[in-house]
């Protein structure tokens, strides 16, 4: 694409489709650029998006938003279109915006507007069914609440 920008840059006749040209080969090129680094660097390497922890689990490892499991109130599965989520219904949710991070604040802020609950987990994410998910932190909510802290 920067190539072909390039080519229209040194044709185009006004400077209104030359700027336009310019500015596709920056940002196409830097783009590429960007890309090109982070995969040389070792940057790019998947992130798990749920991982359990022993007091609760991380959604978007590495700086995402962390449930514990005595803060979970319901599980919801809803079909939105033709994807599938679990919505976690939390009991105290700006306690677990205080302790997130900026990018992990910004989803809690914009699932609601898409009309989701703050904390969603997209069925395509995970290697395991949604239902399967469900009984795993329903096992994880009960044996917390029997043993002892």
């Amino acid at each position: 694409m920067s190539g072909v920008s390039l080519m229209v840059t040194s044709i185009a006749g006004t400077t209104m489709e030359r700027a336009i040209s310019w500015l596709g080969v920056v940002l196409f090129g830097g783009g590429a650029f960007v890309l090109l680094w982070r995969l040389m660097s070792g940057r790019a390497r998947a992130q798990p998006y749920l991982v359990f922890e022993q007091d609760g689990f991380m959604l978007g490892v590495p700086s995402g938003v962390t449930v514990r499991w005595d803060e979970i109130d319901d599980l919801t599965i809803r079909k939105m279109f033709a994807n599938r989520f679990l919505e976690v219904h939390v009991r105290d949710l700006s306690a677990i915006a205080a302790r997130t991070g900026r990018m992990g604040r910004f989803a809690l802020r914009a699932n609601p507007v898409v009309g989701s609950s703050p904390i969603s987990i997209a069925a395509s994410m995970l290697p395991i069914r949604l239902e399967e998910l469900v009984e795993l932190i329903d096992e994880r909510r009960a044996r917390q609440a029997i043993e002892p802290q």
